[in-house]
């Protein structure tokens, strides 16, 4: 129930407890709990670590970039190619786009990526993902919308709530 709650909380206390009979829950909960936004920036983990490593590779492709990520990055790998591939397309195809390619007619895992300049804005701290239009998503029981206010972790990963800047 804490899980598929709209209201991180619960989760995040369960995430922070011991559980000697389920011992990677605890880490594993926690992981997922940074997949909500970070309130400096927007960004889950798995996107800001995907922007990183383009930010740091010469042109790399889709394919280098998901290697990266789950060889070297990611603190706790669950993503498969196919999860990476609809992370990477809502960075590619949204209103205020945070990558590029100029490639796109080849298969995605050949694809070059660069940062756009909303990319590096966002990356840099200067910007807010959500602000720009992302696609609505689910983490657990958490929705997010774009221009809305919603659930986000803190620089203490706490679970924080981030009212819509509109208003």
């Amino acid at each position: 129930a804490a899980y598929r709650d709209p209201a991180p909380l619960r989760w995040a206390q369960l995430a922070a407890a011991p559980t000697p009979a389920l011992p990677l829950l605890g880490p594993a909960l926690r992981r997922q709990l940074h997949e909500l936004p970070a309130l400096r920036d927007g960004l889950s983990l798995s996107e800001r670590l995907t922007l990183e490593i383009v930010r740091d590779s010469e042109r790399p492709s889709a394919g280098q970039v998901f290697a990266e990520l789950t060889a070297r990055r990611e603190p706790l790998p669950y993503l498969g190619d196919l999860m990476f591939r609809v992370l990477l397309r809502a960075l590619l195809e949204e209103p205020g786009a945070l990558l590029r390619t100029p490639a796109p007619e080849l298969p995605w895992e050949r694809q070059p990526l660069a940062l756009t300049a909303a990319g590096r804005e966002v990356l840099a701290g200067r910007r807010y993902r959500l602000d720009l239009g992302a696609p609505e998503r689910w983490v657990g029981g958490v929705c997010l919308r774009a221009g809305t206010a919603h659930w986000a972790l803190d620089e203490q990963d706490r679970p924080v709530w981030r009212e819509d800047p509109r208003h």
